[in-house]
């Protein structure tokens, strides 16, 4: 193989896991972010209301 094609390889597996890791933690970061959203608030039992 020529060498142009082997860095053309290098570069696009660099490019996919980089793109893939910014993936992964968006992901990541979006289940984190949806755990707290969802979360409901304390009910409260008796007492004055406010």
């Amino acid at each position: 193989m020529a060498p142009q094609s082997e860095l053309e390889k290098l570069l696009s597996r660099r490019r996919f896991l980089e793109l893939s890791s910014t993936g992964i933690g968006a992901a990541a970061l979006a289940t984190l972010m949806s755990e707290d959203l969802l979360a409901q608030a304390p009910l409260s039992i008796g007492g004055l209301p406010g």
